[in-house]
């Protein structure tokens, strides 16, 4: 979790809050970890790779020029069911079973969006590379370890996520 907590730009003390949530083998969190946001990130500042593609999925939660740390709360909170827990940094997302599944649902369904499509198809030819956007783990109960999520898409044999 400290690997994953750091590398995502979160502080130390993110990384003891997620071992206590994910001691609750029931309701483990959704864990980050950010694998390509600084592709993403320049290829939605550079107005020349933006000038035809259609409009993003995440524009609503995003105001201004983009940077790494904004990026990734949006798309937690893009993936976030409303009412359900806030996300822990840019890292975690609590969440119930229940919550989880739809979380993964979201984020499958975007895998699919024309912005997203467009992206892959620029990047197959030279452009920016964005996938995977990010590795997603949860906690083993009772452990430091974490399991790798692997219920999401694959296209062209790499995972989306």
């Amino acid at each position: 979790i400290e690997t994953i907590v750091l590398s995502n730009g979160d502080s130390a003390d993110v990384g003891d809050r997620i071992r206590v949530i994910g001691e609750n083998p029931d309701d483990p969190p959704i864990i980050f970890g950010w694998a390509t946001m600084r592709n993403l990130v320049d290829l939605m500042n550079d107005p020349v790779a933006q000038a035809n593609a259609p409009p993003q999925p995440f524009a609503a939660h995003l105001v201004g020029m983009v940077d790494e740390d904004a990026l990734r709360l949006a798309l937690i909170n893009l993936f976030r069911v409303p009412g359900s827990a806030q996300p822990i940094g840019c890292t975690c997302l609590p969440c119930t079973g229940a919550e989880c599944a739809t979380t993964s649902g979201r984020m499958i369904a975007l895998c699919y969006h024309p912005w997203i499509r467009f992206q892959e198809a620029a990047a197959a030819n030279g452009g920016f590379a964005i996938f995977p956007l990010a590795e997603l783990y949860i906690p083993r109960p009772r452990s430091i370890m974490l399991d790798r999520f692997n219920a999401l898409p694959v296209q062209g044999g790499a995972p989306l996520w």
